[in-house]
């Protein structure tokens, strides 16, 4: 089938499985990975995207990419890298005294109405890069730090649901009690992320953490930073990238507020997860 003869539904589910914006990029996905992608060229009369002969496209196993395994210690370094070298003077560190999570109004009435109130870990999800060493593996709750542009408040509306929990930065982010791991660099095309894994000092998880991903200092590094000054805890986080922070604990919300915020897109965490772009040439390796 050529490129122009897909339907709209082909096309999407093309582009779902390979993890790209457009049949140009899945072409490039396939000729640069040409041990995992190949590319059947079943005619030659030049009906193609930009000149190329390409008919039909496929991948190793039934259309979608093989399993290239988890990321080594070596690799997860080398994504680290990448990461500060996308981040090269572009660092805006700037003060935060909460992070947030955004869920629909269903979510936070399950807790408070079947679990008495705590707010439990479950399983990370399948989103970032595959090859992650925390999906499917350790349990969390994700929140973000993160501000609006003018750096001063947070966004007032979001795409995960239409009420907010704020959560104290010291019982999440103190150093005494937490240490801080990078675990993921990644995209979804137009906005790049980074994981960061808070774990309670001696946890399982921690222990789990502290063998399979890269420990970052507490005090200094470029993404969420403890600070102390004048006996006062302090805590800043990179506005320039959104910082996904993972804690593996769960949380008592039974005297904490939640606050109506404007629900935009989904609504709602997409199932699963959303894949990495595996055609960005910043974030893969």
């Amino acid at each position: 089938m050529a490129p122009d003869q897909f339907t709209h539904a082909e096309l999407q589910e093309l582009l779902q499985k390979f993890r790209c914006n457009s049949l140009n990029d899945i072409i490039e996905l396939c000729q640069n990975n040409p041990e995992q992608y190949s590319v059947d060229i079943l005619e030659s009369n030049k009906i193609g995207l930009n000149g190329k002969d390409i008919m039909k496209i496929r991948a190793t196993g039934e259309g979608l990419p093989s399993d290239k395994g988890k990321f080594t210690a070596d690799k997860l370094q080398q994504l680290l890298q990448k990461c500060y070298s996308h981040l090269a003077g572009s660092v805006d560190m700037v003060e935060i005294k909460e992070l947030y999570r955004n869920k629909p109004k269903q979510y936070w009435d399950e807790i408070l109405e079947y679990k008495d109130g705590l707010m439990e870990i479950y399983i990370k999800d399948n989103s970032g890069h595959s090859e992650n060493l925390i999906n499917g593996k350790i349990n969390g709750l994700f929140f973000s730090g993160r501000l609006r542009s003018s750096g001063s408040k947070f966004p007032i509306s979001s795409p995960f649901g239409g009420l907010r929990l704020k959560v104290d930065c010291t019982s999440i982010l103190d150093p005494k009690k937490h240490n801080f791991y990078f675990a993921d660099f990644y995209c979804n095309s137009t906005v790049h992320y980074v994981t960061i894994v808070v774990c309670v000092i001696g946890s399982h998880t921690d222990e789990y953490c502290k063998n399979n991903l890269i420990k970052i200092d507490k005090f200094n590094n470029q993404f969420i930073n403890c600070d102390f000054e004048f006996c006062h805890r302090k805590f800043f986080i990179n506005n320039n990238i959104w910082i996904e922070i993972f804690y593996t604990e769960d949380i008592d919300i039974r005297d904490k507020k939640l606050k109506k915020v404007r629900a935009t897109g989904a609504r709602s965490s997409k199932v699963n997860g959303v894949p990495n772009n595996k055609c960005c040439r910043i974030c893969n390796l």
